[in-house]
């Protein structure tokens, strides 16, 4: 199937990823290095081929892949900080042990919330089990609900960590560095980091008829952000689809109209 001539694999600019509540001023996930043990204990490869197999990549950082290209060099921002975000259960490890002595704690419980679609919830259960072998004394529980209740749930805070997610608007990284300045709406977990916030509002504003300038503050910030795990990207969807091959020169978009048939011809 994998070998099909006619399997077609089409990135969407959407990335899944989760979000931690530090709303509260005694969150524990205010400590990075909780953040970064949970993350770290994810094999993202792993639930994009054992999991969902349809042709959606492993995350690499929060702006998705093939959507955004440096004015400079051509460059796709995914790649820019793509060395950030790994797997690597040693690292989890370490990171958890901070954790317990900065938090003066020896076990920790969370839930994750998603919704209850079959992929998600067999993802969940992966990063479940996964956190649970990987950190010690660290227990995790799933909550699946419907789309409409897990959107109210990130809303109004009801959560610990939850799996959401982000489809871009419009083809720049702005669609996605925007999301977690502090104080924004979809800013679920309302994470807060002032350099942050600082290098995306000069994107927005004195550097904003830069475009070299602008390119690398947007690919700063998402560098705070992972170095930092103020979330932990999971993947990047994708879509398999069956097409003739006949069928040539059809358009797709990762942002915006999805199909773009202008230039598509059948071939003899």
């Amino acid at each position: 199937m994998a070998d099909d001539p006619q399997l077609v694999i089409e990135k969407d600019a959407r990335t899944s990823y989760l979000e931690f509540n530090q709303r509260e001023a005694d969150s524990p996930y205010h400590n990075a290095n909780l953040r970064k043990a949970i993350s770290y204990s994810i094999d993202r490869d792993a639930v994009v081929n054992r999991i969902l197999g349809d042709g959606s990549i492993a995350s690499t950082g929060l702006v998705p892949a093939g959507m955004s290209f440096s004015p400079t060099d051509n460059v796709d921002f995914a790649d820019e900080n793509k060395d950030l975000l790994t797997y690597n259960k040693e690292k989890a490890k370490e990171y958890w042990e901070a954790a317990k002595k900065e938090l003066n704690i020896d076990s920790f419980k969370f839930d994750i919330v998603g919704d209850d679609t079959d992929s998600t919830k067999k993802i969940l259960e992966y990063i479940q089990g996964a956190v649970k072998e990987n950190l010690e004394g660290v227990d995790v529980t799933v909550t699946s609900v419907p789309f409409s209740v897990r959107l109210d749930r990130g809303k109004n805070g009801n959560f610990d960590v939850i799996m959401g997610g982000w489809g871009a608007d419009y083809s720049d990284p702005s669609s996605f560095t925007d999301l977690f300045v502090t104080g924004n709406s979809y800013n679920r977990g309302q994470y807060s980091n002032k350099e942050y916030d600082k290098l995306v509002e000069a994107s927005g504003t004195t550097n904003a008829g830069d475009p070299d300038k602008r390119w690398n503050d947007m690919v700063d910030a998402e560098k705070v952000l992972m170095e930092d795990m103020g979330i932990a990207p999971v993947y990047q969807k994708a879509e398999a689809h069956m097409r003739n091959e006949k069928v040539k020169g059809v358009v797709t978009h990762g942002a915006g109209a999805r199909y773009d048939y202008k230039w598509t011809y059948i071939s003899e």
